[in-house]
């Protein structure tokens, strides 16, 4: 499993350093908590016995991988 997990790190700071030119340290770092993010929610997507659709446990991840707070909705204003 850390083998696969470095490797994903490592694809996505390659991605990230080509397409932002943020420095190597930082690079890493946004590549670390977007790959330990995914994999701490699909754990406790598998671990509660799967409570909503793999697509929708998909799509709430890449939101919030990519919009942060901003991109999930307040049901109150």
């Amino acid at each position: 499993v850390r083998v696969a997990t470095e490797s994903c790190i490592d694809a996505v700071f390659a991605l990230i350093s080509a397409d932002s030119g943020l420095d190597p340290h930082r690079a890493r770092m946004i590549a670390v908590g977007l790959v330990g993010m995914s994999v701490d929610c699909a754990r406790y997507w598998l671990d509660a016995d799967k409570p909503i659709s793999k697509s929708d446990a998909f799509e709430g991840t890449v939101q919030f991988a990519w919009g942060g707070l901003s991109h999930v909705p307040l049901t109150r204003s």
